[in-house]
């Protein structure tokens, strides 16, 4: 089995745009496109649904796949997870700052993404019960300014972007005994069946930029890539001609997507400096056009890999690759980081509001934060991972084909390398 190396370019991509998003002085840059950068949480999120639906398919007739399957992930997640949010808290500690001890427990336990579960499920009562009327999701309003993403309030808040962990870590414990268990046409009735359910959440559970951030309401973006996963593994067994269909409307899928994204996005215009995510009209149907885009992406490069195509020749280039072979640990630091150096500056007599100071503080900060992630995957997480690989043949006598080589992939995409699964999911 061999490691798809464009995805690793693909988690760089996406990486890269969410520290865009994320860092104010980008984010202002090229017209203000780089303040959407929070949209690569929506790639990351369709690339970890495909990476751990085809990583169970795999294992549904392997021994012991459960063990094999969370014993993985949490060697691979929660050694960086956890070693930055000591660190974070030792700072805090350090700084005599003052912060809510229960919501740290709750981003230890992955629960950040349930927060507001509650209200959801509230706003949803209220609208069954008549309480209240069925929002309009065609009413257009002037939408609110983007604020500046992760300006210093506080050490602790730059643990924020954690909310997706928390979404992908409950899909794992959901979604692996469905995989392991049901029929494959089974788990793609039941994909869609959540994904609809999903959207009517986010229409009646409305919370402005909020519902962005809840479990229920972007659980349709992972299963979109787990429908992927189950579409590429299904046409291993079509004949040319039917796979060459199928593909064919997977791609005009994503073509006719991009096109109603930009009706939506015109329709709620002015979109440049204003938060997007408050408009209902774009929560209800802008998301889910966005996870389709990226799973057309997706199918495209991955069948493709490892061929002279353009797009997947961009994808290897080795700069991207090793952006996004360490793009975990980036994702996990790059808020903390930012938020030291800009203390730092301000400590130094720099005013960190300042447009020219605030760039070179974020041009460090990138640079700290990727020094940071190479050392981390080099002398931290690469160990972990190689006893992973040990355990894995411990478990199952050796007979696990789940494994963490690191081969180019080529051609046909019989298999997917467990390798790939090391999903970051970042986010705004």
């Amino acid at each position: 089995m061999r490691r798809i190396i464009e995805l690793d370019g693909i988690r760089a991509f996406a990486i890269l745009a969410v520290i865009g998003c994320h860092y104010f002085p980008l984010s202002i840059m090229f017209f203000k496109i780089p303040e959407f950068g929070w949209a690569g949480v929506e790639l990351f999120f369709v690339l970890s649904g495909f990476l751990i639906t085809s990583v169970l398919l795999q294992l549904k007739t392997r021994p012991h796949p459960y063990k094999v399957f969370y014993a993985r992930r949490i060697l691979r997640i929660f050694p960086p997870y956890y070693a930055v949010m000591l660190l974070v808290l030792l700072v805090a500690l350090l700084q005599q700052e003052s912060f809510s001890g229960m919501r740290y427990v709750g981003r230890a336990l992955f629960l950040q993404a349930f927060s507001d579960a509650s209200l959801v499920l509230h706003n949803i009562a209220q609208i069954l019960t008549h309480a209240r009327t069925i929002p309009s999701p065609f009413h257009s309003a002037i939408l609110p300014p983007a604020s500046d993403r992760f300006y210093v309030t506080g050490f602790t808040a730059s643990l924020g972007p954690t909310w997706s962990l928390s979404i992908e870590e409950w899909f794992y414990i959901l979604w692996a005994p469905l995989v392991l268990n049901l029929r494959r046409r089974t788990l793609a009735f039941a994909c869609l069946a959540v994904c609809v359910a999903a959207l009517f959440i986010r229409w009646f559970g409305f919370m402005g930029t909020r519902t962005y951030f809840d479990f229920f309401s972007r659980i349709d973006v992972l299963l979109g890539g787990a429908l992927l996963a189950l579409w590429v593994e299904r046409r291993r067994s079509l004949s040319l001609e039917a796979k060459r269909l199928g593909d064919s409307l997977l791609l005009a899928t994503a073509g006719i997507a991009t096109v109603l994204l930009i009706a939506v996005l015109y329709s709620i215009r002015p979109i440049f400096g204003r938060e997007v995510r408050e408009s209902l009209s774009f929560t209800v149907f802008g998301l889910p056009l966005i996870a389709l885009i990226f799973a057309g992406l997706l199918s495209y490069v991955i069948l493709h890999a490892g061929r002279e195509h353009l797009l997947c020749r961009f994808f290897r280039l080795k700069p991207l690759v090793a952006v996004g072979t360490i793009s975990y640990t980036l994702y996990l630091v790059h808020v903390p980081i930012y938020f030291l150096v800009n203390e730092f500056a301000g400590k130094m007599g720099v005013d960190p509001r300042a447009y020219s100071a605030a760039l070179v503080i974020s041009l460090v900060s990138i640079s700290l934060s990727l020094g940071v992630a190479q050392l981390s995957y080099k002398f931290y997480e690469t160990p972990i991972m190689n006893f992973k690989d040990a355990l894995t043949d411990r478990v199952t006598g050796g007979s696990s084909v789940v494994r963490s080589n690191r081969e180019e992939f080529v051609h046909a995409p019989v298999e997917v390398d467990d390798s790939n699964t090391e999903t970051t999911t970042a986010n705004s």
